[in-house]
C-alpha cells in the first residue's frame, strides 16, 4: 500500500488553488534542493521508489572477474576495482579507460594525460565463476548454521559452485 510521505506545510500548498512555485513553498516553510523539489511536485511517490533502488543488491563485487557484454570494450574480461550500488555501476582493470587531461598548477611545470577506467553499468557486466570459467548469471542461496546464524552466499547458475 502506498503511503504518502509526511511532508508539513505541503498540503496546506495542495489545497490552495495557486499555481506550485517554489517561492510558494519557502513561504510555507520547506526548503529543498531541486531533486527534492522535483520530486514532491510528482506527488512524493517517486521518492519512495529511488530510496528502495538505493538498496538494490549487487551481484557484482570488488574482486571479481567479469565478462563485458556491451560496449566499446565487448568480450573482454576484467577485475573490478570499484563498485558503486546506489549508481549501479563498477569501475573495472583496463576496460573503458577514458583520458582526463590535467592543466599545469605551477609556472613551468608540465601538463598531464591521467588514463583511468570510467565506472560502466552493472547490466553490461557478466561474472565470470571462480569455478567453472564462464560467465554465469548469479544465484543467492542462505543456508541457517545450528546456532541460528543465517549465512548468505553466491552460487554460479551454471556449476552450482559457491563463489567466493
Amino acid at each position: 500500500m502506498y503511503m504518502k510521505p509526511d511532508l508539513p506545510g505541503l498540503d496546506a500548498l495542495a489545497r490552495s488553488n495557486q499555481r506550485d512555485t517554489r517561492k510558494e513553498v519557502k513561504d510555507v516553510g520547506l526548503q529543498r534542493s531541486r531533486k527534492d523539489w522535483r520530486v514532491q511536485q510528482k506527488g512524493g511517490r517517486e521518492q519512495i521508489l529511488i530510496q528502495a533502488l538505493s538498496k538494490k543488491i549487487m551481484n557484482i563485487k570488488k574482486g571479481d572477474k567479469v565478462k563485458i557484454l556491451a560496449g566499446k570494450d565487448k568480450g573482454k574480461t576484467g577485475k573490478v576495482l570499484q563498485v558503486f550500488p546506489a549508481r549501479e555501476r563498477a569501475s573495472i582493470e583496463g576496460i573503458n579507460l577514458l583520458i582526463k587531461h590535467l592543466r599545469p598548477r605551477r609556472q613551468g611545470e608540465t601538463g598531464q594525460r591521467i588514463e583511468f577506467p570510467a565506472p560502466m553499468n552493472v547490466s553490461n557486466l557478466m561474472l565470470i565463476c571462480s569455478k567453472c570459467g564462464k560467465p554465469t548469471r548469479v544465484n543467492h542461496k542462505i543456508t541457517v548454521s545450528p546456532d541460528g546464524k543465517k549465512k548468505k552466499f553466491r552460487t554460479c547458475k551454471k556449476c552450482q559452485g559457491v563463489i567466493d
